[in-house]
């Protein structure tokens, strides 16, 4: 006997079939999708970069800017609470302070906060109250201190054009902090105030390894405390592989012809020349290479910032450094200027040991970009590798050296430097340097 099912009992038993196959669907879904990911997770983690980026091409930013050292400091020094003192660039306590700085100097350099102009006796008081002061190696606008600080979430917007290369951070009351800048003959105060931790300030200050210091005219360190650094060995002569060759080649948009003996090479983009000491590129009158080739993602060349110029240009300095150590090896980068000129963007890297300069003749800049329309128009770098003495040697006291400089000259600047004249160059001893301006008002 054939039993005949209700309209209702058939209808749950359609609506139960289809409910059970959506279950397992999303299930084989979901498996196969946490598989795959998996799966990309571990291409991703395992995929060895290979030092080229084709033009037009994206490269995979892992590092922010902030994070990749373009900002070290010659000198730091704290005072708060009747405790404090003064570090060179090189000692770990230096480098405490300055990262401690960052958040605070970060944040009364984004949108809202307004500078005013003050005078030298007002930014020199400063230093009678509680404040971190930090002197950097070299005068940059305050929109790339911003960028090398922390995230670019919010820039201030000022008309004026404002450098800086030293700093207070001021704590007048309870947690806070207030931002004081200079570049030694202009002065500001930003109106922004930021949140600090008073407890890591004292834990700062208390540091042992810290020695007593002085702020002087204009805002120039110095501290009774001798400097201990290496001597250097300068290389600058190059012979690369041509697997190298083809890599840095590569880097820029060119082929590379092993059979060829020439080392210029020309594409519709521009022109690449490399010799034993330096790499050329110079962009054709519609050419260039985009500067969103070195970016993290793909933006229109209209759109190009001077963060992302700051970005880009880093980043193409760490692949071709990536393409060999004869490239630059054995010190570190740092950003040494950015400017502009009508629509041309100008940024330019340097070389540094130890949070000293390497500069002179033989050696003006690591590496010199322009920008235009979004795309590099001309890249210059020389090539170096250093070498450090295992024994780190006394420089005479920058107290000492300040007291002498003074005599004659106000002092506007006074920093250790490797003065690099001639390359190579064996066992090379660093030095004081100052800038400012011989009595009578002649610059020096």
């Amino acid at each position: 006997m054939k039993i005949k099912k209700s309209f209702g009992r058939r209808f749950a038993t359609f609506l139960t079939v289809i409910l059970t196959f959506s279950m397992l669907l999303l299930a084989a879904i979901y498996i196969g999708g946490t598989q795959f990911a998996s799966e990309s997770a571990a291409i991703n983690l395992d995929k060895k970069t290979d030092g080229t980026v084709t033009v037009g091409g994206i490269y995979d930013v892992n590092i922010p800017v902030y994070e990749k050292g373009l900002l070290p400091v010659s000198f730091a020094a704290i005072s708060y609470g009747g405790e404090g003192g003064g570090a060179y660039g090189s000692d770990d306590s230096a480098k405490a302070l300055s990262s401690f700085a960052a958040e605070p100097l970060h944040a009364c350099l984004e949108s809202g906060a307004s500078f005013k102009e003050i005078n030298k006796d007002a930014f020199l008081f400063a230093a009678s109250g509680d404040f971190l002061y930090l002197d950097f190696l070299s005068s940059l606008p305050y929109q790339m201190i911003y960028a090398l600080t922390g995230e670019n979430l919010s820039p201030a917007r000022y008309e004026e054009a404002i450098n800086v290369d030293r700093v207070f951070i001021l704590f007048p009351t309870g947690e806070k902090a207030m931002l004081y800048f200079s570049d030694g003959e202009r002065f500001f105060a930003s109106d922004a105030v930021a949140e600090v931790h008073r407890s890591e300030l004292s834990a700062l200050a208390g540091d042992s390894r810290l020695s007593s210091f002085t702020i002087n005219e204009f805002g120039v360190p110095s501290s009774i405390a001798p400097v201990m650094l290496p001597h250097l060995t300068l290389k600058a002569e190059t012979d690369f592989s041509d697997s190298e060759t083809a890599e840095i080649f590569s880097l820029l948009g060119f082929d590379f012809n092993p059979q060829s003996a020439s080392d210029t090479a020309v594409a519709t983009h521009g022109t690449l020349k490399l010799t034993p000491t330096r790499l050329v590129f110079a962009a054709s009158m519609d050419g260039g290479i985009p500067v969103s080739d070195f970016l993290d993602a793909p933006k229109n060349p209209l759109d190009i910032n001077i963060y992302d110029i700051l970005l880009g240009g880093s980043t193409l300095c760490e692949k071709l450094i990536g393409t060999s150590r004869q490239v630059f090896g054995g010190a570190n980068l740092y950003l040494e200027n950015f400017y502009r000129t009508d629509d041309v963007y100008t940024l330019t890297f340097g070389a540094c040991s130890d949070s000293v300069r390497i500069y002179g003749n033989a050696l003006p800049f690591f590496a010199k970009i322009t920008v235009q329309g979004g795309r590099f128009r001309s890249i210059e770098t020389r090539f170096l590798q250093v070498e450090k003495d295992s024994f780190a040697y006394p420089l005479f006291s920058s107290a000492w050296q300040y007291s002498h400089a003074s005599e004659n000259a106000e002092i506007r600047t006074l920093r250790p430097m490797y003065r690099a004249m001639l390359l190579p160059e064996k066992d090379l001893a660093p030095a004081w340097f100052c800038t400012g301006e011989k009595t009578g008002g002649e610059r020096s």
